[in-house]
This record gives structure tokens, C-alpha cells and sequence, in this order.
């Protein structure tokens, strides 16, 4: 995957549009794809905690508890942490730069900023 944090970031929006569109069951895989990216790629615990998150209150709303709590229990009690925030903050300086030689126009934001 070239550019992981904008393949989580679309696979995002990708699993909000299914549930909008009431496809609740089909948003599960995607959300394991986005899950799958930010731990073993990205490398990003806070990411993986939020998703595990997503996971458990969406499989409580399909009535799946016992996955639920699974996913709950992964989430844990994590919170974002000094040094993850710096890289984050570093990463979206270095995608700001190369979208500004790519022409991108200088009001381009990267998809994952506040």
C-alpha cells in the first residue's frame, strides 16, 4: 500500500456511507481492512484503538456480543500518547510538502487533520 493513512481515511468514509445507507453488516469487512492497515502498517495504537471501538459498537447494534466485547476488550483504555502525536503531526508536514510539488494547491490539507 503506497499511501496507508489515505487508504484508512477512504476506507472510512467508504464504511460511514454503507452504514448511511443501512448495508450495517457490510461495513464490518471494511472496518477490518482499515483495522488491518493501522496496526500492521501504520503502526499506530491509538488508530487501532479507535477502530476497535467502531468494531464493538457496530457489532452491538447487529447483535453480535460476543464480538463486541472482543473488540471492546482490544480497545482497552489507551490514550494518545506525546511521541505518536509528533510523528502523526511530522507526517502530515511531509504529505503537505509533496502535494505542494505535486501542484496540489497550498490550502490542501491532509485527510487525517484536526
Amino acid at each position: 500500500i503506497q499511501k496507508p493513512c489515505l487508504s484508512v481515511h477512504y476506507l472510512g468514509l467508504l464504511a460511514d456511507d454503507l452504514s448511511k445507507a443501512s448495508l450495517h453488516p457490510l461495513s464490518i469487512p471494511v472496518l477490518l481492512l482499515q483495522l488491518s492497515i493501522a496496526e500492521y502498517i501504520m503502526q499506530c495504537q491509538p488508530l487501532v484503538c479507535l477502530l476497535h471501538r467502531r468494531i464493538a459498537v457496530l457489532c452491538f447494534m447487529l447483535g453480535l456480543d460476543t464480538a463486541a466485547c472482543y473488540h471492546n476488550e482490544r480497545a482497552g483504555g489507551q490514550t494518545i500518547h506525546a511521541e505518536d502525536m509528533a510523528r502523526a503531526r511530522a507526517e502530515a508536514i511531509l504529505l503537505r510538502k509533496d502535494a505542494m510539488k505535486e501542484g496540489i494547491k497550498p490550502g490542501f490539507t491532509h485527510p487525517l487533520d484536526p
